[in-house]
């Protein structure tokens, strides 16, 4: 939940509220949440909400809520973000083995993760974006790469 807190400080309300539905989600599995961590969920929740709209902060919770422990891990830890990119360091590296035409397959195999992580990733990286296609997401990390 620390993360999630600093996430919404810094005015990322979306990444607060992926790591605050994956927190949820793994608490809710091993155990019943206390009245102290409860009331963090609601503090970011309710911050993060105000700032993005119910739906925007509904889609960030679930988005969240579906993730894997291992990808809640790497998500959370993964936070440092490039200058001027509104990908995080993870995310840049997916969109460039995407601009040399890897398949999801060839980039999981290289990354030592799941096909599905590679998917929630790039499902990620096309909503932070704005774009509809892989062929999109390579034009732009060629843009961003090569300004």
């Amino acid at each position: 939940m620390g993360l999630a807190e600093v996430a919404c400080a810094r005015g990322d309300d979306e990444r607060g509220l992926r790591l605050v539905g994956s927190a949820t989600a793994i608490q809710d599995d091993i155990s019943a949440p206390d009245h102290a961590w409860q009331q963090q969920v609601d503090s970011v929740t309710a911050l993060a909400t105000g700032r993005l709209g119910h739906a925007r902060a509904q889609a960030a919770r679930s988005a969240g809520r579906r993730m894997t422990i291992a990808h809640a891990v790497h998500y959370a830890l993964d936070g440092v973000r490039e200058a001027e990119s509104p990908l995080s360091l993870r995310q840049l590296e997916i969109s460039r083995s995407v601009a040399k035409g890897q398949t999801d397959r060839q980039i999981a195999r290289e990354l030592g993760v799941s096909t599905r992580t590679i998917n929630t990733y790039l499902e990620e990286i096309r909503t932070v974006l704005g774009l509809r296609s892989r062929a999109e997401l390579a034009a732009w990390i060629t843009r961003y790469d090569h300004p």
